[in-house]
């Protein structure tokens, strides 16, 4: 797919697999690839192929749009590239942008880091596995005002938790 659209362009995988495997997903540990191959360089295209396996729960877009702005690009051809820049000298962490932490531990298996409003009526949690998870689990919110009102609910949990990455992760 890449060599249809940027032959002869510099490229690197994430994950650095060149068959799909499904047990190695992406997660925050990308940041140090990402510093290191973004280094004094002003933009990046990002081709997703079968990011819904190899990054389902969207790091890589996360982590490039904290450091950079979407350009438009026209996207009427299929599969077209969408530009992600970063600026010169943008740093990746390791660890989510999380503007309310809370640090809740759930029994010493999961820990809610805290959340991030991450859009208009859109919040996102971030959670560690602190050791391996063998069972799946899903979340369930309920959003509650001070007189007991319902506002809203969800439930997540659309990957097995037993295949995510633990402690680090």
């Amino acid at each position: 797919m890449w060599d249809l659209y940027a032959s002869g362009m510099e490229r690197h995988l994430l994950p650095d697999s060149p068959t799909l495997d499904t047990t190695r997903t992406l997660d925050y540990s990308i940041a140090s690839d990402l510093n290191g191959w973004l280094a004094g360089k002003s933009g990046v295209w990002v081709v997703l192929w079968q990011d819904d396996v190899v990054d389902p729960v969207g790091y890589l877009p996360v982590m490039l749009q904290q450091a950079g702005e979407e350009l438009p690009v026209d996207k009427t051809s299929p599969g077209a590239a969408a530009p992600l820049p970063t600026r010169t000298g943008a740093r990746f962490s390791d660890q989510p942008k999380v503007e309310h932490p809370s640090g809740i531990n759930f029994g010493d298996k999961l820990m809610l880091l805290g959340y991030s409003q991450t859009g208009p009526q859109q919040v996102t949690f971030f959670w560690k596995a602190v050791q391996p998870l063998t069972d799946d689990l899903r979340v369930s919110i309920i959003l509650r005002d001070t007189n007991n009102q319902i506002w809203g609910s969800g439930t997540a949990g659309l990957l097995p938790t037993s295949t995510r990455p633990s402690a680090g992760g």
